[in-house]
């Protein structure tokens, strides 16, 4: 998996870096992520219940840190999953299976 860190004005749009990253992810069948790690630390320090409507402003449906956690779940994984519900509780090691999972902190 490679993870690219982007200003904010790079995340709706993909910069030449990202295309770049992406071409040698395809070869290798690797997943990509574009996060904004000035964002991430913005949203983190929000309460909670206003972080969905920040991110909703800014294009956003989940933080990218999220999407770190359900991509890095899905290559480590070969369980399916129905929803978004059924992927969070095996990110937090509930799995329906049980299979290749990190324990819950």
């Amino acid at each position: 998996m490679y993870v690219c860190n982007v200003q904010e004005s790079d995340l709706k749009g993909e910069n030449e870096y990202v295309h770049s990253v992406r071409a040698v992810a395809e070869r290798e069948g690797a997943n990509v992520v574009v996060v904004s790690a000035a964002i991430e630390a913005e949203v983190v320090e929000l309460p909670l219940e206003d972080r969905a409507a920040v991110l909703s402003d800014l294009g956003m449906k989940e933080s990218g840190l999220n999407n770190v956690w359900y991509v890095q779940d899905t290559i480590c994984c070969s369980c399916s999953h129905s929803s978004r519900l059924d992927q969070r509780k095996h990110v937090r090691g509930r799995c329906r299976n049980g299979r290749g999972h990190l324990p819950p902190a």
